[in-house]
């Protein structure tokens, strides 16, 4: 077997230069450099309703960037209210990180973060939205 796909591949580059297909370089992200504890956060929500455990249907799953120390929680479901209490449980440990990422959607990140706002009156917010934020969503909590 060994390097026998080699000439084969050689074999189809006539095609590239026939159509002047170039490949194109990717775009590179660059990396986030946390420097903090509890700078940068990122939250997902895990769907578990094929096997639910009684109510529980979601699992919230919280992690830090600079640790990678994770925390999960189980959610009845994936309102922004039910979000937002257990968020709020756990910056009470931690503390509210400075940017807080999200892969749910702006619209949900929008939500959850009012809804966290309006349950803990001391936690400022100042948002990215205005500026385009490339996906993942986030949002300065801090």
């Amino acid at each position: 077997m060994g390097h026998s796909i080699i000439p084969r591949l050689m074999s189809y580059l006539h095609v590239f230069k026939k159509k002047n297909l170039t490949l194109q370089a990717t775009s590179r992200t660059r990396p986030m450099v946390t420097e903090n504890f509890n700078d940068h956060a990122q939250i997902d929500l895990i769907d578990f309703q094929s096997v639910a455990d009684g109510d529980y249907k979601w699992v919230l799953h919280y992690q830090g960037h600079l640790t990678k120390f994770s925390i999960f929680r189980l959610l009845r479901t994936k309102h922004a209210e039910e979000v937002a209490a257990e968020l709020k449980q756990i910056f009470c440990i931690f503390g509210c990180p400075r940017v807080l990422h999200s892969d749910n959607g702006r619209e949900f990140v929008n939500k959850v973060i009012d809804k966290l706002v309006s349950q803990w009156p001391g936690c400022q917010n100042s948002s990215r939205s205005s500026q385009k934020s490339p996906k993942p969503e986030e949002r300065r909590t801090g």
